[in-house]
């Protein structure tokens, strides 16, 4: 097993450094996206003793640790590597997978499954954004945002931005939204009246609620209260109207309504006679 272990050490090892990262990798943006490179570390734990930068023939070179950076150089025989502390961090992208031991390293580069888990991730994301960005996005009502605000502050917020709110509704898509800027302009801006009205107050790109905010949502609540109690009414009184305009048109012989029983003395004389047996 050693042999085979420094067998797959020296296959992969080249082929690691010859996409050595460096020293500052980009994680964001066109840049951070395009990055396909990797470290490669090894030595006692904690922390790696050396970051493995090449090779030359059957020699490595490398960083080594000087208790503050990695900044002394070394060159190091391959042979006194352990393969099964080889540290490996791959930059795939914006995702990273991380490796312990060359069986793991062989495992992922022989198998990909890591790969095919991050692309099936990355389609994911691509599609549900892709869906987000056809909605619709619009702006609550004023009421609606007062609201919120002040379930955010409740929860523990010190203040809340537009974005948050967004965010808030929404979730983190709704930034790469092509409309976005419009949709962040409304919020600020009805969160603005709310600060001209005295419901809330701004310090920076943060908004708190006064006292007239729970007393703003008390009467919108009351209002809502009464308009639904209102139209439960209001159906009622239209079924009822309904029901007594059928009766009515029953009543004045516009509408037949077929006899289900029949109490009159002639029904009952003649359903006596069908009673009776034939003579």
């Amino acid at each position: 097993m050693p042999n085979l272990n420094h067998a797959l050490l020296r296959y992969f090892l080249p082929r690691l450094l010859a996409r050595n990262a460096e020293a500052t990798v980009p994680r964001s943006g066109p840049e951070g996206a395009r990055i396909n490179a990797f470290t490669v570390k090894t030595g006692e734990m904690p922390r790696a003793r050396y970051v493995l930068t090449g090779m030359r023939g059957e020699l490595v070179t490398a960083l080594e640790h000087s208790g503050e950076a990695y900044s002394v150089d070394a060159v190091i025989p391959i042979g006194s590597i352990d393969p099964e502390a080889l540290k490996v961090r791959h930059y795939y992208g914006l995702d990273t997978v991380d490796y312990t031991g060359i069986w793991a390293v062989a495992l992922g580069r022989i198998t990909a499954w890591p790969y095919a888990r991050i692309s099936a991730a990355r389609l994911w994301n691509h599609i549900a954004q892709h869906v987000f960005n056809r909605r619709t996005l619009t702006t609550r009502r004023r009421s609606e945002i007062l609201a919120e605000v002040v379930s955010l502050v409740e929860q523990g917020e010190p203040g809340v931005s537009a974005m948050a709110l967004l965010s808030n509704r929404y979730g983190h898509r709704w930034a790469s939204h092509p409309d976005w800027e419009p949709l962040n302009n409304g919020v600020e801006f009805h969160l603005d009246m709310l600060v001209d009205s005295g419901e809330l107050r701004k310090a920076g790109h943060r908004y708190t609620p006064t006292g007239l905010a729970l007393k703003a949502l008390e009467e919108t609540q009351e209002q809502e209260r009464r308009h639904k109690a209102n139209l439960r009414l209001q159906s009622a009184l239209a079924a009822l109207t309904l029901v007594a305009a059928a009766a009515a048109a029953v009543q004045a012989n516009l509408v037949k309504v077929p006899t289900i029983l029949d109490l009159t003395v002639d029904h009952a004389q003649r359903c006596a006679a069908a009673s009776q047996p034939a003579s």
